[in-house]
């Protein structure tokens, strides 16, 4: 249980520094960002790219790795044996994630952050733009994630 409050905590800090590196982004670009932006901000301001890219990255794995298998487990669902699509999917019937494609767009993103090759620039700045537009969607899972504790954790304070 401390590591599934741990594992919230920590998407929700990941989720706050990406929306204040977006904030500070946008201090100098438009948002979504154009394509010609790419040189700019690698000259001038790489470190904030860098650094969305890998908090992206970073709460993607935690959410995937760990946490929607913690909260299934706390949750009392065998998760033992299951692949990720089944794991997915009663995520979805749980009401946690949107839909199993969704969660698979998300995680095609943190595939395209993964992979910075300079001559990808363009799909850099796709997958930049995506995550800007889909931080909602982010905090919403964080959000029933942590709604969905707080029902079960009641639930078993009044079994005992």
């Amino acid at each position: 249980m401390k590591q599934l409050i741990f594992h919230i905590n920590t998407i929700k800090e990941n989720i706050k520094v990406l929306k204040s590196l977006f904030f500070d982004i946008s201090q100098n670009y438009s948002l979504p960002l154009k394509s010609d932006d790419y040189f700019e901000i690698k000259e001038n301001d790489f470190k904030i790219f860098d650094t969305i890219a890998y908090r992206y990255i970073k709460t993607q794995s935690i959410l995937s790795e760990k946490l929607f298998r913690e909260i299934l487990e706390f949750g009392e669902y065998d998760t033992k044996n299951k692949s990720f699509i089944e794991i997915l999917s009663e995520l979805q019937k749980e009401g946690i994630l949107e839909s199993v494609e969704e969660w698979k767009i998300l995680r095609e993103i943190r595939n395209s952050l993964s992979h910075d090759y300079p001559y990808d620039e363009d799909d850099i700045i796709e997958a930049i733009n995506f995550l800007y537009s889909k931080i909602e969607v982010l905090e919403k899972i964080i959000n029933k994630i942590e709604e969905k504790y707080e029902k079960i954790s009641a639930i078993k304070s009044k079994r005992n």
